[in-house]
């Protein structure tokens, strides 16, 4: 049970790749909104304030028809970006859920208006409690119980800011290297950090989280190992709500833990095009270009991994540089199931071709494309990771040409 904290819904954004509020999309027949309630009201959490912007009036029209018993708060400054909804809602939080010492108070409205200010008038940090304030962006599915709990058991005297890191679990025989932990959200600021996000100029272009975080001193900020990868997954695509969504708001009762995955590609090039496959995403529907590639087999190379990929899946026979050119740890999806996947990236060069291409007797294939160098941004957007190194790797080949 969290006790002594309070969830802050960060929902400001424009939404510009997905055309309508995120907090909004209809996932499960329910709106994502609800689902971010619900799983924070299952983490103990019973002050919640959705702190808006552009979308203000579909929100509170939603906030109100649905009964959600949340708070909501329009931010007049959500133009500046979003640190000024972070201060936004701060403020609420202190205005209507703190008293003048910093403690939690027990009393919550029913889907509360206001126009709440950033003025820290009137606060004192004066016997602080271990209370503090969950920052959680509406596009990061909100996480399981127990990460809330792990954070808030860590803001203790003298500690400002705690913050999720996941790592996958590894066998000793998976991957080659040490896979980096990542930061992720809910953040949990004390009632000390709040203050001084209150004070700073949300206008300014050091006005972020991060940047405030990394001014933290070591003794001031706490990480926290988690194993629930939803602090990761940001929902920023439409083919992210079509095929994420639905899997993390799946099994709330649990935390959601991905399949590990070891697999290779190969960047062919061919007169300033990219070689790239496209396939159908049999659970969303989705449709994605990828460069070939695929699982390593048992004790497989990843070079001839390399080679055998692009053969099944496109007719080519290819030569690879060697060494691989570097690999990518990343979280994606296929058919209803969330993978981490470790790839190795290779450069190949198409030496013959087959008479007469087949599509491969694969439901989710659809066939091969060359495409330029300069629209490889419009058909790998989707993954902004993926997309860089292709691209990266494409134009050093054309270059060394």
């Amino acid at each position: 049970m969290i006790a002594n904290s309070v969830a802050v819904l960060l929902a400001g954004g424009r939404s510009e790749r997905v055309g309508m509020p995120k907090g909004l999309i209809l996932v499960n027949g329910v709106t994502w909104l609800e689902h971010q309630v619900r799983t924070l009201r299952r983490a103990g959490i019973e002050k919640i304030v959705l702190v808006t912007g552009y979308f203000h009036s579909a929100y509170l029209e939603s906030v109100n028809s649905s009964h959600l018993n949340i708070d909501i708060v329009y931010n007049e400054k959500h133009e500046v970006g979003p640190f000024s909804s972070v201060q936004t809602g701060v403020s609420f939080c202190f205005q209507n859920y703190f008293n003048n010492s910093g403690i939690l108070t027990s009393s919550i409205s029913s889907a509360g208006i206001s126009k709440a200010g950033i003025s820290n008038a009137g606060i004192s940090n004066a016997g602080v409690s271990n209370a503090g304030v969950f920052i959680c962006p509406i596009d990061i599915p909100v996480a399981h119980r127990e990460v809330f709990q792990k954070l808030e058991e860590q803001l203790v005297s003298s500690v400002m800011a705690v913050v999720p890191i996941w790592k996958p679990l590894l066998s000793k025989q998976f991957f080659g290297s040490t896979v980096i932990a990542r930061r992720g959200h809910p953040l949990l600021l004390s009632v000390e950090a709040c203050l001084q996000v209150l004070a700073l100029d949300g206008s300014h272009k050091s006005a972020r989280l991060d940047l405030f975080l990394r001014g933290l001193s070591d003794l001031q900020k706490r990480e926290v190992s988690v194993s629930d990868v939803r602090v990761l997954m940001n929902m920023n695509t439409v083919q992210d709500w079509k095929s994420l969504a639905p899997l993390m708001v799946d099994a709330p009762e649990a935390c959601l833990v991905p399949q590990n995955r070891e697999r290779t590609s190969v960047v062919c090039v061919r007169d300033g095009k990219v070689l790239l496959v496209k396939a159908r995403d049999p659970f969303s529907g989705c449709e994605y270009f990828f460069p070939p590639g695929g699982g390593l087999e048992t004790d497989e190379d990843p070079s001839a991994a390399g080679i055998r990929e692009v053969w099944e899946e496109c007719g080519y026979e290819v030569e690879v540089d060697t060494p691989e050119c570097g690999y990518l740890d990343y979280l994606f999806s296929w058919n209803g199931v969330l993978y981490f996947l470790r790839t190795h990236f290779f450069v190949g060069t198409v030496v013959n071709e087959s008479v007469e291409y087949v599509k491969p007797d694969a439901d989710d294939l659809i066939g091969r494309r060359w495409v330029p160098v300069s629209d490889l941004k419009n058909v790998l957007g989707f993954h902004v990771a993926l997309c860089d190194m292709v691209t990266q790797l494409a134009q050093h080949h054309n270059f060394e040409m």
